[in-house]
Parts: C-alpha cells; structure tokens; sequence
C-alpha cells in the first residue's frame, strides 16, 4: 500500500510540473541576467538548449527546452547586457498553458493595442500594462492538428521601437 501511495504521489506531482512557470516566474525571469535565468530553469528541471550570439542591434539568444521541446523559453538578451530591454519567449502547444498566460495577463487590466488575423492564419493580440507588452500569437501550420503559442514578455520601450513578429518567423522555421 505504500509503494502505491508512492507511486501515485510521484506521479502528481510529475503532472504537475508539466510547463512549470507561471506568468509571474516569466515575467521576473524577463528582468534577470542570463546567469540567473539559466539557474533558475535549470532548478526547474529546463534544459539549456542553443545560444546565438546577436549583433549590433540584435539580442543574443538563449533556448531552453522543457520535457523533449513540449515547451521552449527563448530569453532575448539585449547585446549591450541592458536586461530592462531583454525578452522572454515561450513557445507551447499546450492549449491550457495559453489559457493560463492570456488570463493572467488580463487580470491585470491592461490595453489592448492590437488584434488581427492575418493571410499565414497567425492571431496575433498585443495587450500592454504600465510597464511590460504582453504579445500573445498562435497559429498552425499546414497539416498540422497541434497549435502552436508564442507568449512574448518585453519592456512597453523594446515593443514600440523594435518589436517584429515572432510568429512569422516559427512558422517559416516550420513549414
């Protein structure tokens, strides 16, 4: 009877890590140099993937990956080391997780700027609070039955003078 009871905590609790970062871990994670990213991933069992160093104006990359690609953190760090202008990525197919992001990010009461459908199927909603840009896209690509969410986190400054959309770029990595 122990052992089952063992067995059943273990799995709880392996469930309930699935895609383990809440919307508040992201968003401090967005204001977080790259040493203390990747440890506090790592403590939560993410795996550090690929780093692509930028240039002049565009930010290093680092990916992380968690539980065989299910998910992916793209932190986005600004050439010159200023993390006020750095940017946390997630990529997810986990319809639930989305939900989770968009619901937590509209408790916070903030603008809505943009929504738009565009000719590629990519929904694109930009929401913006007093300080962060929140930029929820999903799309699907061709024959494809799983969606796919990208939830960027980014400085209200980065949005209006750099932002490009992420979605277009996954999708052309994927088609």
């Amino acid at each position: 009877m122990k052992n089952i009871f063992i067995i059943l905590f273990s799995l709880i609790v392996l469930f309930s890590n699935a895609q383990n970062l809440t919307l508040d871990e992201l968003m401090t994670l967005r204001k977080s140099n790259i040493t203390e990213v990747k440890h506090y991933l790592t403590n939560k069992n993410w795996e550090f993937s690929r780093y692509k160093q930028g240039g002049n104006k565009i930010p290093n990359m680092y990916e992380f990956n968690y539980q065989n690609y299910i998910s992916t953190v793209l932190y986005m760090e600004h050439p010159k080391g200023n993390t006020n202008l750095s940017r946390i990525i997630v990529l997810t197919t986990s319809d639930k997780k989305a939900q989770e992001y968009a619901e937590r990010v509209l408790s916070f009461n903030p603008k809505h700027l943009q929504g738009k459908y565009d000719e590629l199927a990519i929904a694109t909603n930009v929401y913006q609070g007093a300080t962060t840009t929140f930029i929820f896209e999903s799309y699907q690509t061709p024959g494809s039955k799983s969606h796919y969410y990208l939830i960027t986190i980014l400085n209200n400054q980065d949005y209006n003078k750099n932002y490009r959309i992420n979605a277009l770029v996954f999708y052309k990595l994927n088609t």
